[in-house]
């Protein structure tokens, strides 16, 4: 009977420690994204002021020089967007709509947008990540003792 506790009691608690991970994960995960999507919009802001190129015509430029990264796979649409993907989605549609002057005033507002958000993400990857990575082991040990 002992030995099922200790078993079942180091089982949860290593389920505790990957979910703790798997959170923190996550936060830099969306950090990552964000942060390549600021670098996109500047790509995006100098090549239609250096080229006045197409948005479409971008994006496969961006694509072809960094087919690995999670913002290539996004705008190749292979995969559905997530909640913070959602604004490269409206941010894109949005500069298609626009003439080449009010792309340059569009991406410059949304960059700013962009970079608060960032900013919120790097608060919630220190409070809620890192917290959680270190509470999440706890509470399975916390889970084992009151096996025991």
């Amino acid at each position: 009977m002992t030995v099922l506790k200790i078993v079942s009691g180091a089982l949860i608690i290593a389920a505790s420690v990957f979910l703790g991970n798997g959170i923190s994960v996550y936060y830099k995960n969306k950090k990552r994204f964000l942060e390549e999507t600021c670098d996109f919009i500047g790509y995006v802001r100098s090549e239609i002021d250096f080229y006045n190129r197409e948005i479409d015509e971008i994006i496969r430029d961006y694509s072809a020089k960094n087919p690995k990264s999670d913002l290539t796979v996004f705008l190749r649409e292979e995969k559905q967007p997530k909640n913070y993907e959602t604004m490269l989605a409206e941010y894109i549609e949005g500069v298609k709509r626009l003439d080449k002057l009010s792309q340059k005033d569009f991406s410059a507002s949304f960059s700013e947008k962009l970079k608060r958000e960032i900013e919120k993400n790097e608060k919630d990857l220190k409070i809620k990540g890192d917290t959680i990575k270190k509470i999440a082991p706890l509470t399975g040990i916390a889970v084992f003792i009151l096996l025991l």
